[in-house]
């Protein structure tokens, strides 16, 4: 009997503008899906309010210096939220200003910290001092940019460019680059492309493994994740997502299991069994999935716990 696992990608906020909404949407999320681990665990930087109600003060019109402070407060006291940032993509960036750094894919607004004179991003000074020395360290460190001209060439701009010298096509080439990844992350699937099997070889599916003698269907898939994709998952993160008896080269019982909650990064660590993961949209399969993982889909978005694929007729 294999077992057989759905892992949906971490929750991804996204934010207009500096405001409370986007982390009262991930406080909710957190009450149905559970909190950010190191948020809910007291050890992020929401454990201290100071880190919200810094926002308070900053004149805004929409929100209130009262919002911010009782929002600080309710995320320190119980670590219910579920993002650890919820951030604007490029090109809007209006996160960077405000708490001088960035907080996810958007460039920054300068190289330099405008509430510290003489800070220099420390990724900047080391690129600055091979390229033009003290000189160029001095201007960047001034003026928070590159110069328009001087011994720069292309590949330090490309690198060092903030968000004021990038061109609109290159803000969206950064989002684009992501977007796979990040386009509604939190109803993303993982799939692996099979290899070196006499079934659906070359196709995508699930992440999947026979279960072992003496062995659950639930440990099964906690030993095939972390064989398969080098990644934690706890039996509390596990949630059952179906059974299916299926038709193949021979008769196979299906477990299902999704997660949203794992240690470490999905990557291919048996290159022989797969050749590729694919973060996909659950409603819109790309081609070459194998027929079942959309069924599997379907039967668990519909509510049934079990379904019989590849027979006829099917049930239910």
């Amino acid at each position: 009997m294999p077992g057989r696992t759905r892992c949906a990608h971490p929750a991804a906020g996204r934010s207009p503008r500096a405001r409370p909404a986007s982390k009262l949407a991930s406080a909710d999320l957190a009450v149905s899906r559970g909190p950010c681990p190191a948020i809910g665990g007291g050890l992020s930087r929401y454990a201290n309010p100071a880190f919200l109600t810094r926002f308070a003060g900053l004149g805004a019109s929409t929100v209130t210096d009262a919002e911010w402070t009782t929002l600080a407060e309710r995320i320190a006291a119980d670590g219910m939220l579920r993002n650890s940032s919820t951030i604007a993509l490029p090109p809007t960036g209006r996160s960077a200003p405000v708490i001088g750094a960035s907080t996810g894919i958007e460039p920054l607004f300068r190289l330099t910290d405008p509430h510290h004179p003489d800070f220099l991003h420390p990724a900047a000074r080391p690129v600055l001092a091979e390229t033009g020395g003290d000189g160029l360290i001095r201007e960047v460190t001034r003026h928070g940019r590159l110069p328009a001209g001087g011994p720069v060439g292309d590949s330090v701009r490309d690198v060092l460019a903030v968000a004021t010298q990038i061109q609109p096509s290159g803000h969206l080439a950064m989002v684009s680059a992501i977007q796979s990844c990040v386009d509604e992350a939190v109803g993303k699937i993982l799939l692996m492309r099979r290899a070196g099997t006499d079934y659906g070889e070359g196709h995508l599916a699930f992440p999947a493994g026979h279960v072992d003698l003496g062995e659950t269907p639930s440990a099964s898939i906690i030993r095939e994740t972390a064989e398969e994709l080098g990644i934690g998952i706890t039996p509390a993160a596990l949630m059952p997502a179906g059974v299916m008896f299926r038709r193949s080269l021979e008769p196979r019982v299906d477990f299902f299991f999704a997660a949203d909650a794992w240690e470490g990064i999905p990557q291919i660590c048996e290159p022989h069994k797969c050749t590729e993961l694919a973060w996909a949209d659950p409603g819109d399969l790309p081609p070459g999935t194998l027929d079942y993982v959309g069924a599997a889909i379907a039967n668990v978005s519909r509510g049934h716990h079990f379904c019989e694929h590849g027979w006829e007729p099917t049930f239910p």
